[in-house]
């Protein structure tokens, strides 16, 4: 048996109460791009962009940028648009605009596909500091490291329409801040992350603090997808003092429901209402997330005949997980029980596990979807219970979860991809590359360190890219956008 106590002590340490950051390098380093030092200087190479169909990147000196008016709007043309902070650091480079009240309504109002954001800090606006459209078919949006403040409604709006076929298909968020400053909205109708008409989206890494309704109506959830959403992944995110946590479906209404996914890996901590909540969303699963809840009797609840085939696995919580109007679900080694005394500070919502629980280490049943917990360590041959892995079992085996020694490229990619291994090619090395949902599409084994595979079979998407090698449990795994 090999006690993890230790290393999640220097987690701790590194990442404070910030969860989730564990798995968030750097974006590569642009090519060619054009720096811009002035609000005037954006607005101008914005325009260049709408000139140029796109197939741009755009770095912003650090600095401060406050506008008096809105960005250019990002039309279907200009596919391929980059906008990055140049320094990396999203403290760096601030985009204000002149708050709840003001007439500035977005920072970025996005209606091309392949659109990225990242290394900044953006916010303080009348309506959502991004809005994609995927009625415009804004498929494979990247959000990435973005600290988002002071939306006075979504702070993320993923619009879609009810007359419209389009699908807005395969974006990522990830390793953002969502926050408001004062701890609290200015009013009831906002939220973290709002997404309608959705496939194949993942929300990873993120932040979510005080997304609170400030009167007697509830705020909407630090995460949403509904309107026939499908497939959505939710991992390791850490909501904080949040009105709603995680919300799948609306009422039961047909056209507001939501199809499969899974919610994985997650500490939520809601203030006034369920921790996660499914609603007329057949074929999800939940598996071990760590939900604390106030003010309400249910942390995790599924409701509406709709919703069947719900899988539950695994989840730590301080109050019910609970059917209502006629759900259909599988509950399996959850643990409803929890109290202050199992974490390290739940008064400052920091729920790692302070010691070893007899009801939660090696309690969990061992899933294929959960392989690694909420900080990015390995599971190792058991399961604990909730998002915070207390002790890893190997046998006497080394686990390595890290994707030092692997390289693929690109990321993303069109048709080839390129794997290099720098350690040395044992005879039970192979790849797989499986979906959202755990579903392989390809696999192979690797006889030399530098293996060429082809991806023109397999359609555009988000995908899982495993290397394994059974007799010693070497694993790495790394995320792989196939355009």
């Amino acid at each position: 048996m090999k006690s993890i106590l230790t290393i999640c002590m220097i987690f701790l340490t590194v990442f404070g109460k910030f969860y989730g950051q564990c798995n968030c390098p750097s974006l590569p380093t642009p090519g060619k791009s054009v720096l811009v030092n002035t609000v005037t200087e954006l607005q101008h190479a914005l325009t260049l962009a709408n000139s140029n169909n796109g197939n741009m990147t755009i770095l912003l000196a650090k600095g401060n940028y406050n506008l008096n008016s809105n960005l250019l709007y990002i039309s279907s043309n200009m596919k391929n648009l980059t906008i990055r902070g140049q320094t990396g650091n999203r403290d760096d480079v601030v985009i204000k605009g002149l708050g709840f009240n003001g007439g500035v309504t977005h920072i970025f109002n996005v209606a091309a596909a392949h659109f990225t954001v990242a290394d900044m800090t953006i916010g303080w606006v009348y309506y959502h500091p991004i809005q994609i459209h995927g009625e415009s078919n804004a498929d494979s949006a990247l959000i990435h490291n973005v600290k988002i403040i002071d939306g006075n409604e979504q702070f993320i709006k993923i619009s879609g329409s009810s007359t419209e076929p389009n699908v807005c298909d395969g974006g990522i968020i990830e390793c953002c801040e969502f926050e408001f400053s004062s701890g609290i909205g200015n009013q009831y109708y906002t939220g973290g992350i709002d997404g309608h008409h959705c496939a194949n989206w993942i929300i990873r890494y993120n932040t979510f603090k005080h997304l609170r309704s400030p009167d007697g109506n509830l705020a909407e959830h630090a995460i949403h997808f509904w309107s026939n959403s499908s497939d959505i992944l939710v991992e390791n995110n850490f909501i904080m003092d949040c009105d709603r946590g995680i919300g799948f479906g609306l009422s039961d209404d047909p056209s507001r429901g939501n199809f499969g996914g899974m919610i994985r890996n997650n500490i939520v901590h809601t203030s006034r209402d369920v921790g996660i909540g499914i609603e007329r969303t057949p074929d999800v699963k939940i598996y071990n997330n760590t939900v604390w809840t106030e003010n309400y009797f249910n942390s995790i609840e599924y409701r509406f005949t709709g919703s069947t085939n719900i899988q539950i696995a695994n989840n730590l919580t301080n109050q019910a997980i609970a059917l209502r109007e006629g759900a259909q679900g599988i509950l399996t080694s959850n643990y409803t029980k929890a109290t202050s005394g199992l974490f390290t500070d739940a008064a400052n919502f920091n729920f790692h596990l302070a010691k070893k629980n007899i009801n939660l280490i090696a309690a969990g049943k061992v899933l294929n979807d959960v392989i690694t917990d909420m900080d990015c360590l390995p599971r190792g041959i058991t399961n604990d219970i909730g998002a915070d892995q207390f002790e890893v079992i190997t046998r006497d085996i080394q686990v390595d979860t890290k994707t030092n020694n692997v390289q693929v490229y690109p990321n993303p990619a069109l048709d080839f991809i390129t794997i290099v291994i720098k350690d040395p090619v044992t005879p039970d090395l192979k790849f797989e590359i499986s979906n959202q949902l755990g579903q392989i599409r390809w696999q192979q084994k690797i006889s030399t360190q530098s293996t060429r595979i082809n991806l023109k079979d397999i359609e555009t998407g988000i995908y899982c890219l495993r290397i394994t090698s059974p007799t010693n449990l070497y694993k790495s795994q790394i995320s792989l956008v196939k355009l």
